[in-house]
């Protein structure tokens, strides 16, 4: 390739920009970081506050903390009003913006979602990915399955705090109502099972899981008082043991984003084997369609946990594929991009 060949696809301008834009994510991580460290939410939470009051109530030195502010109004976090008297400027007055409202609970506080997002971020982010890629011996962050009962407990926690999200999905592109008996093959994500079996009381419900995910799982329902509602069944999800057989539908939920495609496929004939003619597949997950920022940084953050590959997340187009050749023909698919990152696939068998 010729040193100009680049100028047949993009002009001076747009390859700036992209330049730029690449430069930019970078500088929006850690005025994010210093935002949240600060806690300038929680300060400006009751109304809006001049710079000299803000610098004061952080104690950081006004002059640099006035060329914060203007960056975080770049940013769109915070929005600047100039309190003037006859020509001259008197004070900046800056207030929280709508888009920072929306990513903060009341007072100013992060949900613990992000919270831990960031603190993942962040402890990824420490490491020298040069000596990572040269073979730095490093601290697992994500080891899967969990090897004890405490990593499962932060698994299962992590998968809590969004399953409100995920039920509400399956709601909405899924009518469980002509489904009457159930299984859900949940992964760490038994939290789903606990919901559809409190929402659909007729529907016969059946959790198979991995034995330290089922033993987490029975305690939780007991002390939700889902006991007796939800059959635990115990199994190896990678290894050979058959799902159970006999279900009007198969769910699997957020299982098939961490693995790759073999293993899927692995798991999709196991699906089609335990079900028969007139059964239904139903799969949510995040789809790399419409969700390219997010899988991005979670293909990032899996660059320090050598427990897992590479290219997890999947498009329809290859969940299709997968489908097709474990037996099954595509019939639904739902999405949401303006309110959720999941996609629903419903397929039944060829």
């Amino acid at each position: 390739m010729n040193p100009g060949d680049w100028k047949e696809h993009l002009t001076p301008r747009k390859r700036d920009d992209l330049y730029e834009h690449l430069l930019a994510g970078g500088a929006k991580i850690r005025l994010l970081e210093s935002f949240i460290d600060l806690n300038l939410g929680a300060v400006l939470w009751e109304g809006p506050l001049g710079a000299a009051d803000i610098a004061r109530k952080l104690v950081l030195q006004p002059f640099r903390a006035r060329k914060w502010l203007n960056v975080l109004c770049l940013l769109g976090l915070i929005e600047k009003k100039l309190v003037r008297q006859g020509t001259d400027i008197i004070e900046e007055v800056y207030s929280l913006t709508a888009l920072a409202r929306s990513l903060f609970k009341e007072k100013g506080r992060l949900p613990l979602y992000y919270g831990n997002k960031i603190a993942y971020w962040k402890k990824a982010a420490s490491y020298n990915i040069n000596e990572v890629l040269q073979g730095k011996d490093l601290p697992q962050i994500v080891k899967w399955p969990p090897q004890t009962i405490k990593q499962a407990k932060a698994f299962t926690a992590w998968m809590k705090m969004t399953a409100d999200l995920v039920l509400d999905t399956l709601q909405k592109a899924v009518d469980f109502r002509q489904y009457p008996t159930l299984l859900h093959v949940a992964g760490g994500d038994s939290a789903i099972t606990h919901r559809i079996a409190q929402c659909y009381p007729d529907m016969s419900v059946t959790l198979f899981n991995q034995p330290v995910f089922a033993y987490l799982a029975r305690k939780e329902m007991d002390k939700e008082g889902n006991g007796g509602k939800v059959s635990v069944v115990e199994g190896d999800l990678e290894g050979d043991d058959n799902l159970p057989e006999g279900f009007s539908a198969v769910l699997w939920t957020r299982v098939f984003s961490d693995l790759p495609d073999d293993a899927v496929l692995h798991l999709m004939k196991k699906t089609r084997k335990s079900i028969g003619s007139d059964g239904r597949v139903i799969i949510c997950e995040t789809m790399l369609d419409g969700n390219e920022d997010f899988v991005l940084t979670c293909e990032f953050n899996y660059l320090f946990a050598d427990d897992l590959k590479a290219g997890l997340f999947k498009s329809k187009e290859r969940y299709e594929r997968l489908l097709t050749e474990a037996g099954f023909k595509v019939t639904d698919f739902w999405e949401s991009r303006d309110e959720v990152m999941y996609g629903v696939i419903t397929a039944d068998p060829i």
